[in-house]
């Protein structure tokens, strides 16, 4: 069911990458700039695009030229590398007091989706109390979507 979830994004990144390589004859220049728009719109962070950007730059000095395969390879290795980092890996509460979660990201990224999730799931295996918040000025349903999720999760 995860899996299902990231479906669509994962399709988006895809295609988003996949044109990267559709125009022909692009420079080295033109491809980083649509590859580092591409991985910061899949939200891929700052620090790794920066990796596979200078690595596809040493890989294309070093080759002389660059392929879709060198580019795939660097994404395989730089992504597994960065879901393999260290960090919690998992969500950790206040030794005392609420604990606050806040969720940032662009319009039509699913926060609010998430957050009802993460609401549900936290009241199902922790038992933990939930409050939702919302502060999305853009969109006029958020909150009841918000509101939604909240009767779900009880």
């Amino acid at each position: 069911k995860f899996t299902e979830g990231l479906e669509k994004s994962r399709q988006n990144f895809l295609s988003d990458l996949r044109g990267i390589f559709d125009v022909k004859g692009a420079s080295l220049d033109q491809t980083l700039e649509k590859l580092e728009d591409a991985l910061l719109s899949a939200d891929i962070g700052a620090t790794t695009t920066d990796q596979i950007l200078d690595d596809v730059k040493a890989v294309a000095q070093a080759q002389g030229d660059y392929t879709e395969q060198d580019v795939t390879a660097i994404l395989r290795g730089r992504m597994a590398e960065a879901l393999n980092a260290g960090g919690p890996s998992s969500l950790t509460s206040a030794a005392a007091g609420p604990t606050v979660i806040l969720v940032l990201g662009a319009n039509g990224m699913g926060k609010t989706t998430t957050i009802g999730k993460l609401a549900r799931r936290l009241r199902a295996e922790t038992g933990q109390k939930v409050l939702l918040a919302a502060c999305d000025t853009f969109r006029a349903a958020a909150v009841e979507q918000l509101e939604e999720w909240a009767a779900r999760a009880e």
